[in-house]
């Protein structure tokens, strides 16, 4: 779908109109995905296309749609969002292992995959490893995706 800075649905591709309906167009986003987070919580708001696109950055959640696993995300276009809604092919939500845990905490303090290791003691393959686990497992092509969705679900802190 694409969503214009007011938080509104402004087109759709066939699949979504087919999932929500023609009647989406016109509304809020957040009314129309509705994605649920496993706490209940939801990350939509009318706030989020002023703040992805001045932010020029991406969200990715892991939740529920309609009861559903869904992978939802949100990525700023210009004066736009394009929000994707994906079955995710790992379950939802899955928590990384203390020791991947550790390894992203790292990362997301800027150091390399390399100086994690060495900060935690572990060989640089391991914590390779780790991170290529992580990122499979949460169904997301880059550590630092990974790290932010680790960051909203809680998993880690900065």
């Amino acid at each position: 779908m694409l969503v214009d800075r007011a938080g509104r649905v402004v087109d759709a591709t066939p699949s979504a109109r087919a999932a929500f309906g023609a009647k989406a167009i016109g509304l809020r986003c957040s009314d129309v995905v509705g994605v649920k987070r496993p706490d209940g919580t939801t990350p939509c708001s009318g706030l989020c296309t002023p703040m992805l696109v001045s932010a020029r950055d991406a969200l990715v959640t892991l939740g529920e749609i309609g009861g559903k696993p869904r992978r939802v995300t949100c990525t700023a276009m210009a004066e736009h969002t394009v929000v994707r809604i994906e079955t995710p092919e790992a379950p939802a939500a899955t928590e990384p292992s203390p020791r991947e845990r550790d390894v992203l905490g790292a990362v997301s303090r800027g150091l390399t995959t390399r100086q994690a290791a060495e900060e935690l003691g572990m060989r640089y393959a391991t914590a390779r490893t780790h991170l290529e686990n992580v990122r499979a497992r949460l169904g997301v092509k880059t550590s630092a995706e990974a790290v932010r969705l680790a960051l909203r679900q809680g998993w880690i802190r900065k």
